[in-house]
C-alpha cells in the first residue's frame, strides 16, 4: 500500500492488522513458504518489519521474527496454520516496538527496538510471499484484515499536551 500521500509522518506512527496462514489440510502438499510484513521507503528499503518463516518439524507452525532497518531476529513467538492474529507496529521518535496476540486473546509485546529511523521516511507497506518449497508443492495463503494506519496530526498531539499541562496546573491549585 502507498502511504506517500499522508504526507510527512513526524514522530509517531501505529499500524496495526489482524492476519492468518490459511492451509487447506485435505491437500498433499508438504512445502511451506516464508512471508513478511514491512513499513517501506520509497527505495523499498524496509524500516520495520514482522517476518514468518517455517518451523523445522513442523508443517503447521511459523516462527516469527522483527527487526528495523532491513534486519530482522527469530523471536520465540510462533503463529499457527488456520488460527487468526493481531499485529501491531507501533514507533515513536526513535522506538519501534512490535506487539501480537491470538485474535481476542492477550496481546504481548514481542520485541521492542531502539534505532535511528526516520518515520518520515515511510511511504508504504509491503507484504511479501518468499516461495522456499519448489513450485506446486505448497498451498499456504496469508490473509490479512483490518489493517489501519494511524498518524497523529501534529496539532492534535500538541493540543493534547497542551491540555494535560493544563490539568497537571489546575490541580497543583
Amino acid at each position: 500500500g502507498d502511504l506517500s500521500s499522508l504526507g510527512p509522518i513526524y514522530n509517531m506512527l501505529n499500524v496495526s492488522f489482524n492476519m492468518a496462514v490459511l492451509d487447506d489440510s485435505a491437500d498433499s502438499f508438504e512445502g511451506r513458504d516464508a512471508f513478511n510484513v514491512a513499513l517501506t521507503t520509497a527505495s523499498g528499503s524496509q524500516v520495520a518489519t514482522i517476518g514468518f518463516s517455517p518451523t523445522a518439524g513442523n508443517n503447521e507452525v511459523w516462527d516469527v521474527s522483527v527487526g528495523v532497518n532491513g534486519s530482522t531476529s527469530t523471536t520465540p513467538q510462533t503463529i499457527s496454520a488456520n488460527s487468526g492474529y493481531n499485529f501491531y507496529i507501533s514507533s515513536r521518535d526513535n522506538t519501534t516496538d512490535f506487539k501480537f496476540g491470538p485474535d481476542g486473546g492477550n496481546i504481548v509485546t514481542i520485541d521492542s527496538f531502539v534505532a535511528a529511523t526516520s518515520l518520515n521516511s515511510i511511504t508504504g507497506i509491503t507484504f511479501e510471499h518468499d516461495p522456499l518449497s519448489e513450485v506446486g508443492t505448497s498451498a499456504h495463503t496469508l490473509a490479512f484484515d483490518n489493517l489501519t494506519v494511524q498518524i497523529p496530526e501534529p496539532s492534535s498531539s500538541l493540543l493534547m499536551v497542551l491540555s494535560a499541562g493544563l490539568i497537571a496546573i489546575r490541580r497543583r491549585r
